[in-house]
């Protein structure tokens, strides 16, 4: 058998056993957080029940009969069990507020909310890297401040602010984009633009930070040396070096889109997990709330993974023996 085959034999060996190792890590983070979820929400202030009977002259018959329905009149460790259970035989119950099942409220909003995220992710790729890069190589240029100062000013500005604006100059003003909704790609517009915004930033900064540490290094002077082009040794040697950390950052910031879009979602009324999520916590609605946060939690290490698998096609000294 060829070197070469074998060695790609016992790679692939390596990364499934890492992949099988990383996946059996899901199931102590998800009781880990299923438990630190399940105590907030039920030490939080407030009562669903309440919401519910409102003013009814059988407030307390009516109240009683509800607690025992939802079996919220059970110790806390019942419960958490009960909804184990019930999560393991794929239920995560039904609303308290409009009695829909958690996971067709779950499935009908989380390819939106993923749509937005790739929107947003994207968008601050093809911005932040060119910026960086170009940063990098024109260093204190014109084209460097500038870059720079608008990567700040997008890390620094909160996001319901920028999305109030962007609704206030594109729509109000102008009449360019829709406010709200969802629709074409033209509703996707701003809300990719306020939630990319500070991942365009960080990864702008990064990218050029990263740049200028690997554009001092040895590797770099030789191989300008032999004759090789600017534009080769940058995209082909330097850039392939500084993907690690920005790969890590992507995924960081991508995993936080995905379950931290709850404020740009609600400046601009789009009808994702983030919506989904305010409207329950506001509601006490304990079972959505559990199952929004728990589903983003293991769809963000499952990401974690992914980016984890690709450091060994970024860089070939990645080992996971």
């Amino acid at each position: 058998m060829p070197l070469a085959t074998q060695t790609n034999g016992y790679v692939n060996c390596y990364m499934l056993r890492y992949i099988l190792k990383r996946l059996l890590l899901v199931l102590p983070i998800f009781f880990g957080v299923s438990i630190i979820i399940f105590i907030i929400m039920h030490s939080a202030p407030g009562d669903p029940v309440l919401n519910l009977i409102g003013e009814s002259p059988n407030a307390a018959e009516e109240y009683q009969r509800i607690m025992h329905s939802l079996g919220l009149d059970q110790p806390l460790y019942i419960q958490y069990l009960t909804f184990l259970e019930r999560f393991f035989q794929g239920d995560l119950g039904r609303s308290i507020i409009t009695h829909e099942r958690v996971w067709e409220e779950i499935l009908a909003r989380f390819p939106r909310t993923i749509i937005l995220a790739v929107a947003a992710m994207g968008l601050a790729i093809g911005i932040a890297i060119p910026a960086g890069v170009v940063s990098a190589t024109r260093q204190y240029s014109i084209v460097d401040n500038l870059s720079m100062t608008v990567a700040i000013f997008g890390i620094s500005m909160p996001s319901f602010w920028l999305g109030v604006v962007l609704i206030y100059i594109f729509s109000f003003r102008l009449g360019l984009t829709p406010m709200s909704g969802i629709g074409g790609v033209e509703h996707l517009i701003l809300p990719a633009i306020t939630l990319g915004a500070l991942s365009a930033g960080m990864l702008a900064r990064l990218t050029r930070s990263s740049m200028l540490e690997v554009l001092r290094q040895d590797f770099v002077r030789t191989a300008r040396s032999k004759g090789l082009s600017g534009r080769v040794v940058v995209y082909k040697h330097v850039l392939r070096n500084v993907m690690i950390p920005v790969t890590t950052t992507i995924g960081q910031r991508f995993g936080h889109l995905l379950g931290g879009s709850m404020i740009t979602e609600t400046v601009f009324g789009y009808p994702g997990l983030g919506s989904l999520l305010v409207r329950a916590a506001s509601q006490y609605d304990y079972p959505v709330v559990q199952g929004v946060l728990l589903i983003t939690t293991l769809t963000t290490v499952l990401v974690f993974l992914v980016v984890d698998i690709l450091y060994a096609y970024i860089d070939p000294r990645v080992s996971y023996e």
